[in-house]
């Protein structure tokens, strides 16, 4: 039973991708704080280029501020590698490109 209070026994080791975002949103839909913080952890470590969009749905799904944080911080770095933006886009004077 993953919803009493001293059953936070769930390892993230063994679920997939899937199942942990799975995990995750059924935790927060069913109010189990404590499942949702395991899930939580887990996958803001695992958020990467490759599942930074399912995990930036589940964030802003959620509303969860932590997931939302690490998936921008994956995206900037994808976007603009480690020198970050280009002054351009600071500055504010640069036509807006979609």
């Amino acid at each position: 039973d993953l919803a009493g209070p001293d059953s936070l026994s769930f390892d993230t080791a063994l679920a997939s991708g899937a199942t942990l975002l799975s995990h995750f949103l059924w935790a927060v839909v069913l109010e189990l704080s404590g499942l949702t913080a395991i899930c939580r952890k887990a996958l803001v470590a695992s958020v990467d280029s490759a599942t930074v969009a399912l995990a930036l749905a589940a964030g802003h799904a959620t509303n969860d501020e932590e997931l939302l944080q690490r998936c921008y911080w994956c995206l900037r770095a994808t976007m603009c590698g480690a020198a970050g933006v280009p002054a351009a886009w600071l500055d504010g004077r640069g036509r807006v490109k979609l």
